[in-house]
């Protein structure tokens, strides 16, 4: 039995928790309120848990549409630090209680060690992939919006003594958002999500929601009944679990199907829970299971096709567009020469290509725990075009080391895309001119009868008054020149303009 000690409830682990809780939440309104009154929030945390009358305060609620539609209910930032303090006091002992093959929001488990788990499973049970093997996946219908609060409250009262805990545990679960919420972004229209899917349609004794440390931990204790009784009750073997997506493995079907019916008819007895389909047969592990992303087979495995589908997209969107080749040339250059105009537009600012990184390293950290070579390898090369920006630099995309954003001067700005891009036209911005800088810059300022200019850095240029770089743009396909145009933007870096590509034209032959 769990016995608390009253130190757990200490100002200064109340303390701790409200420094966990922050953690990449600075800048979130709910923290920064937080923190003002930072002294008297804690003590009315503290108060409330001593004298046993802490109540939830008023959540969010918001939809996001990614993988598919979901309802979540985020809780106030003074109700997340009474939610990691309350973990933290009950997950030492919890954690001693649970199957190994639980791996959903647990420390040292996660998607990818189910994934290597059940891989290991699949060579011992075909014997390195040469004798047979099948396998049963099963969902929980609404798991979250289907659990029973007091079945919760009577499987938490099995290992904690009543006291302060177990009143918090049940103030917790007996919440109900819906009671005292506020709206963030756009509500779905009425009967998009199936009832079984939102806390709208669901009885007040069922349902805990999506979005809380507490739900994610009690939905462990929850279906830690069922982990137990199929290892110890039923003696699968080879079982793991991740959130309410479960799998059983075997050499024999038939024993699969025997297994999904006790399995059926414990979720129903003792948890008040139904398969989302219960008559789903064993199939054979050479198919491949679709788990966690991925296409796993005892030879292989395979990145998901939805997962691919939404990598390409994400790097569709993010990387810039390439207009139609020729946009500049004349009719008479186009048909007199055997080369072709090709554009490729960059982006204007620091801040997106932070955007790509970040998105982007996302799917290859999961690409590399597949057999997704080529896959990797068709992205990288067209992220490897941006250059000037990016890199693919061991297996994962790295701004450059130079970035823009550190250059001191006009002068380091301009060598530094020379040195990248050697051969070039460099087109400027400099305040409201346009200068070109480059092996072939002197002659077109000849041919365009500018006088030449030295700055005091000892550059030497052409410059035009023009708001825009048509001059330039028209010289250089006139003499089918590559070039690159650089734009001045916004941002400031030690007392300097931070300039950035906006778009490189290239002449390629025809082929």
């Amino acid at each position: 039995m769990i016995d608390v000690s009253p130190s757990i409830f200490s100002l200064k682990n109340i303390y701790q928790a409200y420094k966990s809780c922050r953690t990449g939440k600075r800048e979130a309104v709910n923290t920064r309120d937080f923190e003002v009154n930072l002294y008297a929030h804690l003590r009315d945390i503290h108060s409330q848990i001593q004298t046993e009358q802490y109540q939830p305060s008023r959540s969010v609620c918001f939809y996001v549409t990614k993988p598919k539609l979901r309802e979540i209910f985020a809780a106030d930032f003074k109700d997340r630090v009474v939610h990691r303090l309350l973990v933290d006091a009950l997950e030492p002992f919890y954690e001693k209680k649970f199957i190994f093959d639980s791996y959903a929001c647990r420390k040292n488990k996660g998607t990818h060690a189910a994934v290597q788990r059940l891989k290991a499973f699949l060579q011992k049970i075909t014997k390195g992939g040469r004798g047979q093997g099948f396998f049963l996946q099963l969902d929980i219908k609404g798991f979250f919006m289907e659990i029973q609060k007091q079945i919760l409250i009577n499987i938490l009262q099995k290992n904690i003594k009543p006291g302060k805990i177990m009143t918090l545990c049940q103030a917790v679960i007996q919440h109900n958002p819906t009671d005292n919420y506020i709206v963030k972004g756009r509500m779905p229209e009425r009967g998009i999500l199936p009832p079984h899917k939102t806390l709208f349609h669901t009885d007040r004794d069922r349902g805990i929601p999506i979005g809380n440390l507490t739900s994610q931990f009690f939905a462990n204790i929850y279906l830690n009944e069922l982990d137990q009784y199929i290892k110890r009750g039923l003696g699968v073997r080879y079982y793991l679990r991740y959130v309410d997506d479960f799998i059983l493995l075997d050499q024999e079907p038939d024993q699969l199907l025997r297994w999904r019916g006790l399995v059926i008819d414990y979720l129903s007895n003792h948890l008040s829970l139904q398969l989302k389909d219960s008559t789903v047969m064993p199939k054979s592990v050479y198919h491949g299971i679709d788990f966690l992303g991925y296409i796993i087979r005892p030879r292989c495995t395979l990145i998901r096709r939805r997962v691919v589908q939404s990598a390409r997209k994400a790097l569709s969107q993010s990387l810039p567009v390439e207009p139609q080749s020729g946009h500049f040339m004349s009719k008479e250059l186009q048909e007199l020469s055997l080369l072709r105009f090709h554009r490729t537009v960059y982006h204007g600012d620091w801040k997106t290509w932070r955007a790509l990184q970040s998105r982007m390293n996302s799917f290859f950290a999961h690409f590399l725990h597949g057999d997704s070579f080529r896959l990797r390898q068709s992205m990288e090369k067209k992220i490897n075009q941006f250059r000037g920006s990016v890199s693919v630099e061991k297996k994962y995309i790295r701004l450059r080391p130079a970035s823009l954003q550190y250059f001191s001067s006009l002068k380091q700005q301009v060598y530094y895309f020379l040195r990248l891009f050697p051969h070039y036209l460099l087109i400027v911005k400099v305040g409201r001119v346009w200068e070109i800088y480059g092996e072939r810059a002197d002659d077109l300022g000849k041919i365009a009868k500018i006088k030449s200019c030295m700055r005091n850095n000892g550059m030497k240029t052409y410059s035009t008054r023009s708001a825009r770089p048509d001059l330039w743009i028209k010289l250089a396909h006139q003499w089918l020149l590559p070039y690159l145009i650089i734009k001045q933007t916004d941002e400031i870096s030690d007392r300097v303009k931070v300039r950035f590509p906006i778009f490189r034209g290239d002449f390629v032959l025809e082929g």
